[in-house]
């Protein structure tokens, strides 16, 4: 049985699981199951994520209330990301030396 199935059928109570508890009782590394819970998303598997953990919703309200999550997600770490460039830019044009920046 796939991973897939095997997350189906734990998910297919309509309870909510947590990734480690997915990670426990599937015995799969809880890396395998982020992966497998993106996969199966961009399969067009309706798992949405709370506080709770992750389940599987037939609420089309749920599930684009878990997409603007991930999209607000992705928007803060694009910002993250430009900060860190900057952070990048300004120790390339005056690096760090051990009595502060240099001139």
């Amino acid at each position: 049985m796939t991973l897939e199935q095997r997350i189906l059928d734990e998910l297919a109570t309509g309870k909510w699981h947590t990734l480690g508890y997915l990670s426990e009782a599937l015995q799969v590394p809880h890396r395998d199951i982020e992966r497998e819970v993106q996969t199966m998303r961009l399969a067009g598997h309706p798992l949405v994520t709370g506080p709770d953990g992750v389940h599987l919703s037939h609420d089309p309200a749920e599930v684009r209330a878990t997409a603007m999550k991930l999209r607000n997600r992705a928007l803060t770490q694009m910002v993250t990301a430009k900060a860190l460039d900057d952070t990048a830019d300004r120790l390339e044009a005056a690096p760090l030396t051990l009595f502060g920046r240099a001139a």
